[in-house]
């Protein structure tokens, strides 16, 4: 499904229930993350083409940001099981959208807690193997 967005405008909010993973391509927007007492922490740019909101869709927990367009921004919603074709017909998906799930679970802890460097590393690599392990076991054969 093709959803246009204006500037401004929340894509996805944290806390929502999750439905779609989104494939950005056109535009940029923005991740935040409420913390408690504190303004909203931004914890990266998305720019097209990237995606997001997979890591709900992927362990059923609700989002952990909120994406917000900086630019008129233009997106595909994919359900799971669009996605799961998708993993059906390129199985080495699992493993790259793992990769990308590791990194930003810990760029998400890390706006929130504020690990140091070897603490990310370490989070990554624990991550990476733990998102491909909860993929493999959703959408697996």
């Amino acid at each position: 499904v093709f959803a246009p967005f204006a500037p401004g405008e929340a894509i996805v909010k944290q806390g929502a229930q999750v439905h779609h993973l989104y494939i950005l391509t056109e535009g940029r927007a923005e991740v935040r993350v409420a913390v408690p007492g504190a303004p909203p922490r931004v914890v990266k740019e998305l720019v097209a083409p990237d995606f997001f909101g997979e890591m709900g869709m992927l362990t059923g927990e609700p989002r952990q940001a909120t994406v917000v367009s900086l630019t008129p921004v233009v997106c595909w919603r994919l359900d799971k099981e669009t996605f799961r074709a998708f993993l059906e017909a390129r199985p080495q998906i699992a493993d790259e959208v793992s990769r990308v799930l590791a990194q930003r679970e810990v760029e998400l802890v890390s706006a929130r807690e504020g690990l140091s460097e070897e603490a990310k590393r370490a989070a990554l690599a624990d991550a990476h193997i733990s998102f491909l392990s909860k993929i493999e076991r959703l959408f697996g054969p």
